[in-house]
């Protein structure tokens, strides 16, 4: 499976390149985000080794025709999907999955921030089965409103 192909995404117009990769494991219920950086660099490329994962981005960038819109998307095994910097990632793990995350840009703990995946002001419909298994961490996000004004 080809993950990332530099000369495919300059001939497509996106300017990418991995500076750190990363694998991620989550157990089915697992609900991770809506995090990015504050900068606004650190794109994403996301790859599904294993197992099935929703997906969601959401426009963070005050600049934006989209601002504030999300859109989802299903992953399983070698589905592919990149998410630019300007965009909070989150996901929740339908299945026990593992998730390769090439990044384009390095982690900066002091830059790493996040929206309430719950937020009303979003309304994102998860498929959630159940109550989602969600970080302490996440839990503690502020809402679209509170980080973005």
């Amino acid at each position: 499976m080809k993950t990332y192909s530099e000369e495919e995404f300059r001939d497509a117009g996106i300017d990418f390149s991995v500076v750190e990769q990363a694998i991620l494991s989550s157990k089915a219920g697992v609900l991770r985000g809506l995090h990015f950086q504050d900068d606004l660099k650190q794109s994403k490329l996301l790859t599904c080794l294993e197992g099935e994962l929703w997906g969601v981005a959401v426009d963070v960038d005050k600049n934006s025709s989209l601002y504030g819109k999300w859109i989802s998307f299903e992953m399983q095994y070698a589905t592919t999907v990149f998410i630019p910097g300007k965009y909070a990632l989150g996901t929740l793990a339908l299945k026990d999955s593992m998730l390769h995350i090439a990044y384009g840009d390095k982690y900066k703990p002091e830059r790493a921030d996040g929206i309430r995946w719950d937020d009303s002001d979003l309304s994102i419909d998860w498929p959630l089965d159940g109550k989602p298994i969600v970080a302490e961490r996440d839990m503690g996000l502020k809402s679209f409103r509170e980080l973005m004004i």
